[in-house]
């Protein structure tokens, strides 16, 4: 699992800017809304503030075990809504629309 730090921030924000340049579309960080996954109020709020975007949901935590049981996509991580729901547009940009948790966080399956 990847640690929380400014670089990491950093790297996301030039992904995105990349992606944004090669793709001639547009990320809407003003509209972007951040979702914490066991994080702390202060961290989401400096984060979302870094990505001049606005904090979606204070704190998502969902008991997943190992994860190896858990779709990614077709479970409610936000209220009673499935992800592949809330995100119905980068759900269809997904490679992989059964991909357990494990598999998501571990890079496994992912290609």
């Amino acid at each position: 699992m990847t640690k929380k730090s400014w670089s990491n921030i950093c790297t996301i924000k030039d992904i995105l800017l990349l992606f944004e340049l090669l793709s001639l579309l547009k990320v809407n960080f003003h509209e972007s809304l951040h979702v914490g996954v066991n994080l702390n109020l202060v961290w989401l709020n400096k984060v979302a503030f870094m990505l001049n975007n606005k904090v979606g949901a204070e704190n998502v935590t969902k008991k997943v075990g190992d994860g190896s049981k858990t779709l990614f996509w077709h479970e409610s991580w936000l209220g009673d809504e499935v992800l592949k729901n809330c995100f119905s547009r980068l759900f269809n940009l997904a490679l992989e629309k059964s991909v357990f948790v494990a598999d998501m966080v571990l890079g496994i399956g992912v290609e």
